[in-house]
């Protein structure tokens, strides 16, 4: 699975993150022929925190992306975890301990001019539109992927010149220097366990 250029992959131990290149190690150990990178969405304009709240975990296991053995029996598309997903969006019964730091939100201009080539390329709107023309369209008028890259355009541009506040919001965690979490609140840490143990903690 192919992963983008805003996406780094991070194994769960415990209340600590470990970095890539053990990732390759544990998978090579436990040898599943699938496994769920689940998204961790960061704050806006945060290296470090991410939103980890139920219905943002939950979204991010859906949308992240999955990583195939090569005894995989596959649909015919796959590109997010949902398409590999069982039919009533049960993650089968395979514990879940891959994240993927999605920062997608770190630049917010960056991510603007990469939504707004998007729906260029795809003729949603014409070659020649700019951020100004895309702020005058009602997102809700489109479907898919069309319609996210309109909203989070709208929503970038609201924020402005917003900056994180020094307080660790309710719903985040902080990943330290050394790979420990730091939770919001000891709610979101009794969360984060069930949900790495298991994903179908998040429908209970």
């Amino acid at each position: 699975m192919f992963f983008d250029t805003d996406e780094f992959l991070v194994s769960a131990e415990g209340d600590r993150l470990t970095p890539e290149h053990f990732v390759k190690e544990r998978i090579l150990t436990t040898n599943s022929p699938l496994y769920f990178g689940v998204w961790l969405q960061n704050l806006f304009r945060c290296d470090r925190r991410f939103w980890v709240d139920r219905d943002r975990l939950k979204h991010g296991l859906l949308w992240g992306k999955p990583i195939l053995g090569k005894t995989s029996v596959l649909p015919e598309f796959v590109n997010h975890n949902h398409h590999v997903l069982s039919g009533d969006g049960s993650p089968h019964s395979i514990s879940n301990w891959l994240f993927l730091l999605h920062l997608n939100l770190l630049v917010p201009q960056q991510r603007i001019e990469a939504n707004l080539r998007k729906l260029k390329a795809f003729g949603i709107v014409a070659r020649e539109a700019e951020l100004a023309d895309i702020l005058t369209i009602n997102a809700e008028a489109f479907r898919g992927n069309a319609r996210n890259w309109i909203q989070e355009i709208k929503n970038l541009a609201a924020k402005g010149n917003e900056h994180p506040s020094q307080k660790l919001p309710t719903g985040s965690i902080e990943i330290l220097d050394d790979g420990s979490i730091q939770f919001s609140d000891a709610s979101q840490r009794q969360l984060w366990n069930q949900f790495a143990a298991d994903t179908r903690s998040t429908d209970e």
